[in-house]
């Protein structure tokens, strides 16, 4: 299992090793009953960071009439590649089939993945009349929120899930977060979480080792406060702080200039 980029939940797959006999242009595509995805990886894949040695994804297939994907890539003979199927939709499992077809014959084998063990972060907090606010979907009323500094040990995916008894919404911003603009530096935010029945936040994104992020904790819905707890799950611990203080001062600071007779 691993959690594919921008998607909160647990994605099953299986790994597959290519190794095409003559250097070309070779095309994968799936067959399924449930809706697929695929990815294209030379030799190595980290299920804790998708996007290192990504060669080429693909949802769909070239016309986007289906659900099945179709992957296109020049291949060289000899060499090792991976293929990966897994799905659209969290949680799903099924029978599948993938045909190759190029100028040469294709090695197609299961490769056993070793994952890495998960580590996870903890960060508590509570929302109060005194935490700073801004207005969430540009409409009339006031949010209040926490904004928590995040900076990852080593780059792979993150997935923050929040919980608390209030109606949780979240935020994840590359740094600076303007809550005068929230859709500035967005990377990606939730409502809900993978089964979108609960109404705690889980979302994920692939993060840069030492990189600063900020994520914002707040409401769905207007002028609530309360107690939360947040927990980000991936290779290596992510440095949590609360941001609130710097805020505060920050928008309380006031510039005056004195008129001097000349």
């Amino acid at each position: 299992m691993f959690t594919r980029n921008g998607r909160s939940g647990t994605f099953y797959f299986e790994a597959i090793e290519v190794t095409p006999k003559r250097t070309g242009n070779y095309t994968f595509n799936s067959y399924s009953a449930i809706d697929s995805y695929g990815y294209l990886y030379t030799n190595r894949f980290d299920p804790l960071n998708t996007t290192s040695n990504l060669l080429t994804h693909a949802d769909d297939n070239e016309n986007e009439t289906n659900d099945q994907f179709t992957l296109v890539c020049t291949l060289q003979a000899d060499t090792s590649y991976t293929l990966i199927f897994t799905t659209f939709d969290a949680g799903v499992t099924g029978l599948f089939s993938v045909v190759g077809v190029g100028p040469g014959r294709i090695s197609l084998r299961r490769k056993n993945i070793t994952t890495v063990p998960v580590t996870a972060s903890n960060y508590s907090g509570a929302l109060d009349s005194n935490s700073p606010t801004f207005s969430r979907d540009g409409t009339s009323g006031i949010w209040y929120y926490e904004a928590i500094q995040a900076i990852p040990k080593r780059t792979g995916n993150y997935t923050f899930k929040s919980y608390s008894a209030i109606d949780s919404y979240g935020y994840l911003f590359a740094n600076p977060f303007d809550p005068l603009n929230i859709t500035s530096n967005l990377l990606v935010s939730s409502d809900d979480d993978e089964t979108g029945i609960g109404d705690q936040f889980s979302m994920s994104y692939p993060l840069e080792a030492g990189a600063n992020y900020n994520l914002i904790f707040t409401t769905f819905d207007r002028s609530l406060t309360g107690r939360f707890f947040i927990v980000v799950s991936g290779p290596a611990r992510v440095i949590l702080r609360s941001m609130n203080t710097t805020l505060k001062q920050s928008s309380t600071t006031t510039s005056t200039t004195v008129a001097t007779p000349g």
